[in-house]
């Protein structure tokens, strides 16, 4: 089990990136959640920068990916899968026993978690979302998801995050990508 620590220190980035990470401290903080976010010494826009930041592998590192349904926008959901996989909308979609899905806008990623595309944390958003794991993702007893911004990181067990998003877990994962920082 993870201790609930929270490092956070000076950002170079902008004061709404600051804002991004230090929002999700909170949650962290007011939620009790055992996790801690992480500040890494350069940018982590991709799988590849976050896990060579962090010294982990790419399946190590967990992608929150919004999608949006395609006859209803403002339906959305999050799909959570390893760095080194891509989610699949279709398998996504059958899990979730929704219609067909498509990625969703930055606006609409935005409004709906709180953070921009690349720092979206797989938890503590802005609305609630229903969400699906992939099974794969528990391949790893700790893993790292965005932190809020672009140089935090945040390192949860996945069976903290299928506890606090009351999320599906299953298999909505295409094959492994063949360039992990996508």
């Amino acid at each position: 089990m993870l201790p609930m620590v929270v490092i956070v220190a000076c950002c170079t980035g902008s004061d709404e990136q600051w804002e991004m990470s230090r929002r999700l401290a909170d949650y962290l903080k007011t939620a009790n959640v055992e996790a801690t976010l992480v500040r890494c010494d350069t940018a982590t826009p991709t799988v590849a920068r976050a896990a060579a930041a962090l010294g982990v592998s790419a399946s190590a590192i967990v992608k929150s990916i919004v999608l949006e349904h395609r006859q209803k926008p403002r339906k959305v959901c999050l799909a959570i899968v390893s760095g080194n996989h891509r989610v699949s909308q279709g398998k996504v979609a059958a899990a979730l026993a929704v219609g067909r899905l498509q990625l969703a806008s930055a606006e609409v990623v935005k409004k709906v978690t709180g953070y921009q595309p690349g720092g979206v944390p797989p938890i503590g958003h802005h609305q609630p979302l229903q969400v699906v794991i992939d099974r794969r993702v528990f391949d790893h007893d700790v893993v790292y998801g965005g932190g809020g911004d672009e140089w935090h990181m945040l390192r949860l067990e996945p069976r903290v995050i299928q506890k606090l998003t009351s999320a599906h877990v299953a298999d909505v994962a295409e094959e492994p990508a063949t360039d992990p920082a996508g």
